[in-house]
Order: C-alpha cells, then sequence, then structure tokens
C-alpha cells in the first residue's frame, strides 16, 4: 500500500510538474527577454567566465534514509534550480558547492564559491501547520513557542517580530516537518503550497493548518564573493525574469513535490539523518 502511495506521489509531482513547464512557456513567450551577460557584468562573474565554471554555493542535506544507512548531502532543488538558471544567462558550467550554514560567509571570503544561493526563496506566503485541537489555534498563540523552519526560512523573522515565536531552524523542509511531527515545535511554518500538500497525506490527518497566511520578506539579493554592482545587477535582473517568466513557479512547485515525497518516506520508518 506504502508502496503504490509512494508511486502514485511521483506520478502525481511528474503530472503537475509537466503541466507548470508548458503554462511557463507560454507565460516566456510573453516575459521581458532575459538578461544576457554582454548587457555587462561585473568582475565577480568575469572572473566566473575567464574560469569557464560559476562557483555557486548551496544548502545541501541528506535525504531520508533507514536507520543506520544515511545517505550523502545532496543539493537543495530551488537553489540548484536558480544556480542552473544562472549559469545557463552567462553562458557557463555550474558548480554547486554545498555549504552549512556557518560555512558560507567563509566560503565567500575565500573565494570558494563566486556567490551564494543558499537560502534563496520564493516570496510566497506561509502558513502554519498545528495538532488539531491543541493549545495553538492562532498565530498570535505562537507567542512563547517554538516554530519550525528549515534553513534559509524567509518567515523566521516575521515569525519572532510580529508573534514572538522562537523559529527552531533545520537542515530542510523535510528535516523541519520530521521535527513538527516529533514534538520539538508547536508548529510548522513553511510556503503554504508545501504545507497544504502535507496535510493531504493520511499521516497529517491529526494536523490542520491555522487561518490566513504570514508573508514572505522581500527577497534579498544574492551575496557575492565581493562588492560588485554590475554583476549584482545582473543576477538580480536574472531572478526577476525567472520570476516573470513562470521559472521559478515550476521550481517552486518542483519544491513542494519532492518535500511531500520525502516526507511520505518517513512513514515507512525512514529517518532524517
Amino acid at each position: 500500500m506504502r508502496e503504490a502511495l509512494r508511486h502514485r506521489n511521483a506520478f502525481a509531482v511528474a503530472a503537475l510538474v509537466t503541466g507548470l513547464a508548458a503554462a511557463a512557456m507560454a507565460v516566456a513567450s510573453l516575459s521581458p527577454a532575459p538578461p544576457v551577460a554582454g548587457d555587462g557584468v561585473g568582475p565577480v562573474l568575469e572572473s566566473a567566465r575567464a574560469r569557464g565554471v560559476l562557483r555557486v554555493g548551496v544548502r545541501a542535506y541528506p535525504r531520508p534514509s533507514p536507520p543506520g544507512h544515511p545517505l550523502p548531502p545532496e543539493p537543495d532543488t530551488f537553489d540548484a534550480d536558480l544556480a542552473a538558471v544562472l549559469g545557463e544567462r552567462l553562458g557557463l558550467r555550474v558548480e554547486l558547492v554545498g555549504l552549512s550554514p556557518d560555512l558560507r560567509e567563509t566560503a565567500l571570503h575565500d573565494g570558494r564559491v563566486d556567490l551564494l544561493a543558499a537560502g534563496a526563496s520564493t516570496e510566497a506566503p506561509a502558513r502554519a501547520a498545528v495538532m488539531r485541537s491543541g493549545p495553538v489555534s492562532r498565530w498570535e498563540d505562537l507567542r512563547g513557542r517554538i516554530a519550525c523552519v528549515a534553513d534559509g526560512s524567509p518567515y523566521a523573522e516575521a515569525l519572532a517580530d510580529r508573534f514572538g515565536a522562537s523559529p527552531r531552524t533545520y537542515p530542510s523542509a523535510v528535516h523541519a516537518a520530521y521535527g513538527f511531527m516529533a514534538g520539538e515545535c508547536a508548529a510548522l511554518v513553511e510556503d503554504g503550497a508545501v504545507v497544504d500538500r502535507l496535510l493531504g497525506q493520511e499521516a497529517w490527518r491529526f494536523y490542520a493548518a491555522l487561518g490566513g497566511t504570514l508573508p514572505a520578506r522581500a527577497t534579498p539579493p544574492l551575496p557575492l564573493a565581493a562588492t560588485d554592482a554590475p554583476s549584482s545587477r545582473f543576477i538580480e535582473a536574472t531572478r526577476r525574469w525567472w520570476r516573470a517568466s513562470g521559472g521559478e513557479a515550476e521550481a517552486r512547485l518542483r519544491r513542494t513535490g519532492g518535500i511531500n515525497f520525502e516526507v511520505a518516506l518517513l512513514e515507512d520508518g525512514n529517518i532524517c539523518h
């Protein structure tokens, strides 16, 4: 039964991504032309061009696996999708460098990476999953309580400032969901599409979403290895085009489907190492 559920989820995700890809192509035909490297870049991207490789720091974490058999960390799919778009616009091969939070600034300063996509996020509003009939029935009830969020969450600051919650950061949304289901937090706060999909799983029947949503913070510029206004402008123009063309929406759907699938694996006894 669980094997059938996994295949059904994977098929549904593939169908949704295919449909969204077609829609994205239609939108792209009406979108502004994407930036091209000939429009002008600064020394950071010029160095990458001379090297022939764009080195991008990304989040990386192991996917759920059986106890005692941890998998090696793999790049975050959203970070990887954004890095691929940047490499395509520059005509460069992309090298993904998985970095834990404590190594990211050092990797930038040491020139190990040209830029950080780690923590890149959409501006989609969040929803919060909580225990049904539990002590949290409104966002305001999170005051003084712990909320599970993923590394790079665009909602952590608002949770603390607006509601007095204490965000607890996990390596990924799957790890955050795992922590929430283990009772480590009063709520899981994530992209609303992710929460809605999770709540459709049978294992999540004991949870419900709070009413309303929480806006994400404005997307900050990606950090570069050195202060470089022309390169930063090119990168941010590419991100705006990616959003306008529908490419970011496709990446967001792929992320949502991947999280849904990986959380479903936890039902079979897999764990987040």
